[in-house]
């Protein structure tokens, strides 16, 4: 092989490993956007949590199970030692794989437990909230001017 097509394996090496990036950065952001979608259905649609949760689940996984499996598939030649310099690269896409699996587990089963914890702690803490400010005062009403009159 000469240095030209060198060159240009390195540079097509740059270009999929920007896509791979890319593809990271968006399966982050969608699931980030489903904890955010399961929050304004309560707000606006005044769904319970839990089938806010169920809603959000719904339309937010199949994006990421997408996502996850496209990324895995395309790292696993890699993984599996095919391509230029193995010894380089193989490390860095089995971490990449396993961080993908690791962060859908996550994504998918603990963090919506975590916002049902957290938002029953919430309700907890607005409960003793209003117990200890007692009734809101009631706004006194305009005073009436009677110079004018």
């Amino acid at each position: 092989m000469n240095r030209g097509d060198q060159s240009i394996l390195q540079c097509l090496a740059s270009v999929h490993s920007f896509t791979q990036e890319e593809e990271l950065r968006r399966a982050e952001v969608a699931r980030a956007s489903r904890h955010e979608y399961a929050i304004m259905a309560r707000r606006e649609r005044g769904l319970p949590r839990f089938e806010a949760l169920i809603d959000a689940c719904h339309k937010r996984a199949r994006p990421i199970v997408m996502t996850t499996f496209a990324m895995g598939a395309g790292m696993l030649p890699t993984a599996l030692g095919f391509g230029a310099d193995p010894s380089f690269r193989q490390p860095m896409a089995v971490v990449v794989i396993g961080g993908l699996v690791t962060s859908t587990l996550l994504s998918l089963l603990v963090i919506p437990v975590i916002f049902t914890y957290v938002d029953d702690f919430e309700r907890k803490l607005r409960g003793v909230a209003h117990r200890f400010a007692g009734p809101s005062p009631r706004p006194s009403p305009p005073a009436v001017s009677t110079q004018g009159a």
